[in-house]
């Protein structure tokens, strides 16, 4: 950003910091996560950690966000063909829309919330709201009305992934209906068999709560009533400009997930949420 003057001069001292405990960080042979940091290495990034450097949001598109040759009919009928429901979406983004998320997505420095499997997150308070976004939000209720009914969205947010990390556990959502789209190109994928999602066929029960359907330290109660419930995985591979639909009862996780060691290459899935759980 600084060679395209995104950001000036003043910010040079914050990125040779990062560059530095970027190098630390490869040194380091441990399996971990996370690496602990000397306090006085720290110092270098303590005047920009945390702040939104730079928060461009992409604007509406006058022509539409969706792809306008979506076919409407055959969409809805496979999402109501599975019990419970659950389909994807090829090609969901015209290219100007697509364009528009993936440069908001890897210039914005809005990925503040980092995960012990080694992604971070960006949120609709935290910088990731955009007249975009939202465009994107209505136009899918408008256009596939057998899916979304009278769901509205109720948050959205984003994940970039490390290339060679573990991406989410599996969990539920607490929603109606859930939206998850990816945008990094297909060539950063190495292995287009996977790096996608894993949908699995059972709800999580009605009398289960937040904590126990979407929490990571529940993984092996979640694992063990899937098993119990004789649940089926639904591996659906990565592809760029996928979105996948379903009911957001389901138990889902991120596939095994390898791509390029790059930043540019980082994994991005963007996730919408619809309506409230046990609100069909």
């Amino acid at each position: 950003m600084l060679d395209r003057q995104k950001v000036d001069e003043t910010q040079r001292p914050y990125l040779e910091a990062l560059q530095y405990l970027h190098e630390h960080l490869n040194r380091d042979a441990s399996p971990r996560n996370r690496l602990a940091i000397d306090p006085r290495e720290l110092s270098g990034i303590a005047s920009s950690f945390n702040r939104i450097l730079l928060c461009e949001p992409p604007p509406r598109l006058e022509q539409g966000a969706l792809n306008p040759s979506l076919d409407v009919e055959s969409i809805e009928a496979n999402y109501h063909a599975k019990h419970p429901e659950v389909t994807f979406i090829d090609a969901l983004l015209n290219d100007t829309a697509l364009d528009a998320l993936r440069r908001f997505c890897r210039e914005a420095t809005i990925w503040k919330k980092d995960y012990e499997n080694g992604y971070s997150g960006a949120f609709l308070g935290d910088g990731f709201a955009s007249p975009l976004l939202f465009q994107i939000a209505h136009e899918l209720r408008a256009k596939f009305p057998r899916i979304f009914k009278h769901h509205r969205l109720t948050q959205a947010w984003a994940f970039k992934h490390d290339s060679a990390r573990r991406g989410l556990n599996i969990h539920a959502d607490a929603a109606a209906v859930n939206v998850n789209f990816w945008i990094t190109e297909d060539e950063a994928n190495l292995n287009p068999a996977t790096g996608g999602l894993v949908v699995y066929d059972k709800e999580a029960p009605g009398e289960w709560n937040f904590k126990d359907y979407n929490s990571d330290g529940n993984k092996p109660k979640i694992v063990s009533w899937l098993k119990e419930a004789g649940a089926q995985a639904i591996n659906i591979p990565y592809r760029a400009n996928r979105a996948v639909v379903f009911n957001s009862d389901l138990f889902h996780e991120t596939a095994d997930v390898r791509f390029k060691d790059d930043y540019v290459s980082r994994r991005i899935n963007i996730t919408l949420l619809y309506g409230y759980r046990g609100q069909a």
